[in-house]
């Protein structure tokens, strides 16, 4: 399926705001790397916005104490919402279907990204794909003429990343620093709900363009640049690659729920009481109880429900992802705060700062984030879904 192609911004122009995709790219590939190796757990418990920071102001010994959680066992560990009929809080519409903007990056894109970090100064004065480069161009668009807040001196594009609209970055290949060159493309048509800010959306344009600067990346990536730019995860790109998808998919799977919430949803007088454990965190956190009930909701419709065994595969995976010797020191330090009655769970409890039901909220709300986006499909009615797994 085509990806729909974002118009270029203007650097430094406060009007003009970042794509959703641009922000992605950043993200993935110059600048939040250590997201991707936080758990799944981890990072759907700060999407929640569950406070991590909850230690003692008043440090003893020049040491910090580390609160421990609440008491993990309880009657309704699993499903908080037990017993709450639905009806009277909340009427849920077709949640199936959802429109989302899910921009798919396939292995070799994001490969190029990766590698662009790598990038270094070249002798090089022809642009080749994967260079990360440095271009200035004027924009003129048939039928609305020149578009000054489009045009730029110093635009940041790794050639074969699929940031520009089509044919952008393919007409760049083979040409030489300093010389200006027409590059002739189509504006993607206007999505629902996108503002068409300048009129260009489905217009014809012209991009005169100079490539300033090129560096070039790396043919392929080393191990040790893999172990670097995951922190030290992984020494393997496909196994890293895959992690950065995985986020990207999180990410939509969080933006399908979202639309849910905003669009399919009516709540109806007061939250359960189950709903409440936020009730300190003021609006945000009625926000939060209200997502709580939302994915609560659905499960219950679904007949979707959290085991044992999904808590002990979610702390395994945040084990594995620390890495047995920093997980060891961890557990040296909480041991020495709190004795060494607790179990590893408990302490991989106390590690994360949070409690059992807190911890099984964020599962839930990552399995119903899920399911949402099974069934999302983009503006033309194509699955998203699909798009990802191919």
């Amino acid at each position: 399926m085509a990806q729909q192609k974002k118009t270029p911004q203007k650097k430094d122009t406060n009007s003009v705001t970042l794509s959703r995709k641009k922000i992605v790219i950043i993200a993935v590939a110059l600048a939040v790397v250590l997201a991707l190796l936080i758990s799944g757990v981890v990072y759907l418990l700060v999407a929640q916005g569950l406070p991590f920071n909850n230690r003692n102001d008043t440090p003893q010994n020049g040491t910090q104490e580390i609160i421990p959680p609440p008491p993990l066992l309880g009657e309704n560990d699993f499903d908080p919402f037990a017993g709450v009929d639905f009806d009277h809080y909340i009427t849920l519409g077709d949640w199936r279907g959802v429109v989302v903007d899910f921009e798919a990056f396939d292995d070799e894109q994001m490969s190029l990204m990766v590698r662009a970090q790598f990038a270094e100064e070249t002798d090089r004065t022809v642009v080749q794909r994967g260079d990360y480069t440095i271009l200035g161009f004027d924009v003129y668009v048939e039928g609305v003429g020149e578009v000054p807040e489009m045009s730029t001196e110093e635009f940041e594009l790794v050639i074969g990343s699929g940031f520009m609209m089509d044919g952008f970055e393919e007409q760049l290949v083979g040409q030489v620093i300093g010389q200006t060159v027409e590059i002739r493309v189509t504006f993607p048509e206007a999505q629902e709900n996108e503002e068409d800010e300048f009129g260009v959306a489905g217009r014809n344009a012209v991009f005169t363009t100079v490539v300033h600067e090129i560096f070039a990346p790396p043919a392929e990536l080393t191990e040790e640049q893999v172990w670097m730019v995951s922190e030290g995860a992984t020494t393997d790109k496909q196994e890293f690659l895959n992690m950065m998808f995985n986020q990207i998919r999180s990410l939509a799977a969080v933006q399908a729920f979202h639309v849910v919430i905003d669009d399919h949803v009516e709540f109806i007088g007061n939250l359960p009481a189950a709903a409440n454990i936020y009730q300190d965190l003021g609006p945000q956190g009625e926000s939060w109880a209200r997502e709580d009930l939302v994915v609560f909701a659905i499960a219950a419709q679904e007949g979707i429900t959290i085991t044992q065994a999904d808590v002990d595969a979610e702390l395994d995976d945040f084990r594995q992802m620390e890495g047995e010797e920093s997980i060891e020191e961890m557990f040296a330090q909480v041991r020495q705060m709190h004795g060494n009655d607790l179990t590893e769970e408990e302490m991989l409890l106390v590690i994360l700062n949070t409690d059992r039901e807190r911890f099984v909220r964020g599962l839930m709300f990552a399995r119903i984030g899920e399911l949402i986006f099974t069934y999302a499909v983009d503006a033309e009615g194509n699955s998203v879904f699909v798009e990802a797994r191919e």
